[in-house]
């Protein structure tokens, strides 16, 4: 009988270490998502302060014109 608990044990260990196991590569794979979201929220922030810096540059310029005039 002491075979077979050891037995239960080892498949109670066995499922458990497969489920961490199963988990750590959904947790990793929603890392990267979130990662790639990251990457493109920021090339997007980038991008829109490269167009806020175009608009300061032609308001100043355009200031520049009202003030000659």
């Amino acid at each position: 009988m002491e075979v077979f608990a050891e037995v239960d044990k080892f498949s109670l260990l066995e499922a458990k270490i497969n489920k961490i196991i199963q988990e750590t590569a959904e947790l990793k794979a929603d890392n990267e998502r979130l990662q790639e979201s990251i990457n493109i929220k920021e090339n997007e922030i980038r991008g829109l302060k490269d167009r806020i810096s175009q608009l300061e540059q032609e308001r100043e310029m355009i200031l520049g014109k009202i003030d000659v005039l």
